[in-house]
């Protein structure tokens, strides 16, 4: 069995900043372009379905760090078992790797908390409007009265 050496994403200045998520390390991670050429082979394999294997962050986080249980979604208000940039670059032994990784399941984890937060805000003005929705139809859309004088 391989023993990692644990590593750390914060232990000097050098690594702080080429694990701070800025739009350059972004840029220089390649992890837009990397996570596309590995959901475009995972759709490719004809031994992977939505049903049978899980969704497309699961497989990411099994195939990169063999991470069970990993699952992103609005009802999870992001993602849980998210696992730290310590434990991504510990697993790999691989800061270049380590980054674009540690980058994709950021990503995944923001877009599905923002898409969380949205959805639920959308429920909670949906609701506020059937409280206004007869104030507002008095006021727009209120008939003349000519029995009313008006100066």
């Amino acid at each position: 069995m391989k023993r990692f050496l644990p590593l750390h994403c914060n232990e000097n200045d050098e690594d702080t900043a080429f694990f701070r998520p800025t739009l350059a390390n972004w840029h220089q991670s390649r992890a837009g372009e990397l996570y596309d050429q590995f959901a475009r082979n995972l759709t490719k394999s004809s031994d992977w379905t939505l049903d049978e294997r899980g969704s497309e962050p699961y497989m990411f986080a099994v195939e990169m760090l063999g991470l069970e249980g990993f699952e992103c979604g609005i009802s999870n208000n992001g993602c849980i078992f998210l696992p730290t940039c310590d434990e991504v670059l510990t697993k790999l032994q691989d800061k270049e790797k380590a980054r674009w990784v540690w980058f994709v399941l950021r990503s995944m984890h923001h877009l599905t908390h923002i898409s969380a937060v949205v959805n639920e805000q959308t429920v909670v003005s949906q609701v506020n409007l059937v409280g206004l929705a007869e104030a507002a139809a008095h006021t727009f859309y209120w008939k003349y009265d000519e029995s009313v004088k008006h100066k």
